[in-house]
């Protein structure tokens, strides 16, 4: 099959109609792949110095099989397998030729910016009687050996955008994803076009149009500040599910287009995606060359007057200041998202944003992949989910200062023995005299494999201690691979565990299982004038008068 023309292969299809699509296209990027090399001995088409490649540099029809091509052949980096069938057409006209016959091939259209676009710059042509299903992806090569210069990229995405232009309105998906801001088309100008189908929608830069002038100071060439025509009101405002952007990209589009925010109030857009930027300590005076974190909470305030919906912030860092960081000298930013998830973030950034931003006690909030620093701030948030955080996340420092009742961990190692026991034991009985999760009543734990059945087993009677002065569990749920379960640990869970309430079901490394069902907690408490969570932390010393009476409890082996 790999040394066949492409002619050969074509005939083979039109012969077979019969032969799936998946085999076709599997025999395709086997085909291609193996003499991918013999691109180059066509194509002739140097740096596009000019600005404008021609159609002559596309590769011709003279093809002969490459040995020497197959066995020196590596796959691209840069080009994985969902870039069929463009990888495939760029390898010379025949390809080319052959798959435009295919549309339904090509509903995922990828340009990749490393090469020459023009072999496949007429593919929305080809795809016309699909109607609005296709997704346009437009990438710059991740690895820095392949990238291009600015001016190459931007006369690239140029005409790729020309040529996308007529229609836009068929994309359910657009995603420009470009190494320089400067090569973004202009936002006005898909918007204009935008139609019905669109969902996804990605805006994303790696690199600011930051400069440092001679001074070291920081200098941004902004374009004249431009209203949108919001009059021009199209389907693409009901439509629309999702925005990605990149942390510096969707403060100069505030910059350039003053109202360009209110655009999603005319969407139902579920949620807005901001990924990547370093930005300064707004105490920090020494690095000019970053905007201040208050340059990215400022427009994220005004959105949130305008519109609901998760906010995802992701690979966001903030470098280490030594400047005293006085709250009460910065306005509070609010966001009132209905998820708001923190990914991959730095512990400066954590203290920073927590120490300016006033987070809604109704949103949910997601953090991922963390290191927390020691914080001072109330976080004042009733659900809260950690995910992927081991040992050195440090997550006693966010639970320190976190007063809502609802915590779920999945996969996290940081709940280990340690951890269950810090945040069980009183707190005029550590050495700290702090508290954590005073105000916990439903905890969840998913593939959190760092804590054994004795230390789950001190944690459930600690938090439920009547000398307790904080909020009693009234739900766990337990689930996934933990370490052996003692004979102890399991007659301990079935005398005082298991309902609708509190949950316990995992399997053991040793193969057993345990399920507790059926717990039923009777709380009384004597009559206290209302009381808050700072009331609890403050009078410590005060004492609730609790009994707890459990009851209908049964447990078995699974």
């Amino acid at each position: 099959m790999n040394k066949l023309a492409p002619e050969t292969l074509y005939l083979i299809f039109e012969k077979f109609p019969e032969v799936h699509e998946d085999a076709k296209i599997a025999m395709l990027m086997e085909r291609s792949r193996a003499n991918s090399l013999i691109r180059k001995k066509f194509d002739v088409s140097g740096l596009d110095e000019d600005g404008s490649d021609s159609e002559s540099d596309v590769g011709t029809s003279d093809y002969t099989y490459d040995e020497q091509a197959e066995q020196e052949w590596q796959p691209a980096p840069s080009l994985p397998e969902t870039s069929f069938p463009a990888a495939v057409a760029k390898v010379c006209r025949q390809w080319r030729d052959i798959l435009s016959k295919y549309p339904q091939y090509w509903r995922n259209i990828t340009f990749n910016l490393q090469d020459n676009p023009n072999h496949i710059i007429d593919c929305f042509n080809w795809t016309e009687n699909l109607g609005g299903e296709l997704q346009v992806t437009v990438i710059a090569p991740s690895e820095a050996f392949c990238r291009v210069e600015p001016m190459l990229e931007q006369s690239r995405v140029s005409r790729i955008t020309k040529a996308l232009i007529p229609h836009i309105h068929r994309c359910n998906s657009i995603d420009f994803t470009v190494t320089h801001r400067s090569s973004l088309p202009s936002l006005s100008l898909i918007y204009e076009h935008i139609s019905s189908p669109l969902q996804h929608f990605k805006w994303f830069a790696e690199r600011s149009g930051i400069v440092l002038d001679r001074g070291q100071q920081i200098k941004v060439d902004l374009p004249p500040r431009i209203d949108l025509d919001l009059n021009h009101r199209t389907p693409f405002s009901i439509t629309l599910s999702t925005f990605i952007t990149a942390g510096e990209v969707f403060i100069s589009l505030t910059q350039k287009h003053p109202n360009w925010l209110q655009l999603f109030s005319l969407t139902q857009c579920v949620s807005v995606f901001i990924s990547g930027g370093v930005f300064r300590h707004p105490t920090d005076t020494k690095q000019p060359n970053l905007r201040s974190l208050t340059e990215l909470l400022v427009p994220l305030d005004q959105l949130f007057n305008i519109w609901q919906g998760d906010l995802i912030l992701s690979d966001i860092s903030v470098p280490e200041s030594d400047d005293h960081f006085d709250v009460d000298a910065y306005p509070q930013y609010i966001i009132t998202a209905e998820n708001l998830h923190l990914e991959k973030v730095n512990q400066h950034f954590l203290s920073s944003f927590f120490g300016l931003v006033n987070v809604a006690y109704d949103t949910k909030l997601v953090i991922r992949d963390a290191v927390f620093p020691p914080m001072s701030n109330i976080i004042a948030i009733d659900d809260v989910e950690l995910h992927c955080l081991g040992p050195e996340s440090h997550v006693e420092n966010f639970l320190e200062i976190w007063e809502g009742n609802k915590l779920l961990g999945g996969s996290c190692t940081c709940f280990n023995d340690t951890l269950l026991g810090i945040m069980s034991t009183a707190p005029h009985l550590q050495d700290s005299g702090k508290s954590y999760a005073i105000a916990l009543t439903t905890l969840t734990l998913k593939g959190c494999t760092g804590f054994t059945s004795a230390g789950l087993r001190r944690f459930l009677q600690g938090r439920n201690d009547a000398d307790c002065l904080w909020s009693l569990l009234t739900k766990v749920v337990v689930s996934g691979d933990i370490g052996v379960i003692s004979q102890g640990d399991a007659e301990w869970f079935s005398q005082n565990l298991g309902s609708e309430n509190c949950h316990l079901s995992w399997t053991d490394r040793s193969g057993t299982g345990l399920l507790c069902s059926r717990l039923r907690l009777h709380v009384s408490r004597t009559t206290l004038p209302p009381f808050s969570i700072k009331d609890m932390r403050s009078n410590l010393d005060d004492k609730l008068r609790l009994h707890q009476v459990f009851e209908g409890l049964w447990y078995r082996k699974v």
